[in-house]
């Protein structure tokens, strides 16, 4: 498998800067039950704007150590964080392959992307601790390789790895990304309360006959925000409408705002509307930042090939 994708990663000798991207769902079907107790989906994903940042500075210590700063929402920092489980990993694979010992990493996380929202936050630093870690611990691991241990720490590590709009099945972990070159103006709405995946997951209910995403993907072709936004859909929208409020709140205050499209991202509880230009955007966020006061607003836009930029 090809990923496709570029990473803006500012270098020195001992640190590395990277973004962090979170990510929408745009479309979401369940197609059935697994073995292994994992649900076979079918979604197609988008990196946005909307990014935590790391940092990654090498030491004469052996050990991992990590740091937050901004919206730290009870998030730990042992090795209950995604981002030192994965290091260590890599640690592990890269002894096994006569690499070692290796310096020990200090690492600083900027959170901005909301936690147990459907943002994959915790996925993204997994995904870019595993690059980080590649690069200044000079592994020359081949992406296939990189890949193969994203999808062991969870299904939406692989994806943030192409940091690029993707269908994605399996378990969400096999990835075929989608070249584009069009970016979406993006709404997104955070609660104050978040919802359990597992929860979600254990509630929700597999079609009989699941819907076919081929008229999506060809929306997608289109580069349309309106053909996009007519066609999105996530199954697991309404099974997160029965254990909050917030999503049929949401739904009828992004409908004044007059968006292409809206719907819940992934398994909640954030929610997002994707709009024509970035004027009508503006002008929504404010809307809703007046109308939905204990409710977070984030205003940002789908990456089309990787990099970051400002909206």
């Amino acid at each position: 498998m090809r990923i496709w994708g570029r990473y803006d990663m500012p270098v020195t000798e001992k640190r590395l800067s990277l973004s962090s991207p979170g990510k929408i769902n745009l479309y979401f079907e369940l197609l059935g039950k697994r073995e292994d107790g994992f649900h076979e989906i079918e979604t197609v994903m988008a990196p946005v704007s909307i990014c935590d940042q790391l940092e990654f500075r090498l030491t004469d210590q052996p050990d991992l150590r990590l740091e937050l700063s901004g919206k730290k929402q009870g998030i730990p920092t042992d090795e209950r964080n995604l981002i030192l489980t994965t290091l260590q990993r890599v640690q592990q694979l890269a002894v096994q392959e006569g690499k070692g010992p290796l310096p020990g990493l200090k690492i600083r996380l900027t959170k901005n992307i909301p936690v147990a929202a459907g943002m994959g936050g915790a996925s993204s630093n997994a995904a870019t601790s595993i690059i980080a870690a590649n690069e200044l611990w000079g592994l020359g691991w081949p992406m296939s390789k990189q890949v193969e241990l994203a999808a062991s720490i969870g299904s939406d590590v692989p994806f943030f790895l192409s940091r690029q709009l993707a269908h994605c099945t399996g378990r969400g972990e096999k990835i075929r990304p989608i070249p584009c070159n069009f970016r979406l103006p993006v709404l997104i709405a955070q609660p104050p309360v978040g919802l359990s995946t597992a929860e979600v997951y254990a509630r929700c209910q597999v079609p009989e006959s699941p819907q076919s995403s081929l008229s999506f993907l060809e929306a997608l072709h289109s580069g349309q925000p309106k053909s996009i936004g007519n066609l999105m859909f996530n199954r697991l929208e309404p099974f997160a409408a029965g254990m909050t409020g917030w999503i049929e709140r949401f739904r009828y205050e992004f409908s004044r705002t007059h968006p292409v499209g809206q719907q819940m991202t992934g398994s909640g509880s954030c929610y997002f509307g994707i709009y024509p230009n970035r004027k009508v955007a503006r002008k929504a966020a404010g809307c809703l930042s007046n109308r939905l006061g204990d409710v977070t607003i984030l205003l940002g836009q789908t990456l089309n090939c990787g990099g970051v930029s400002g909206f």
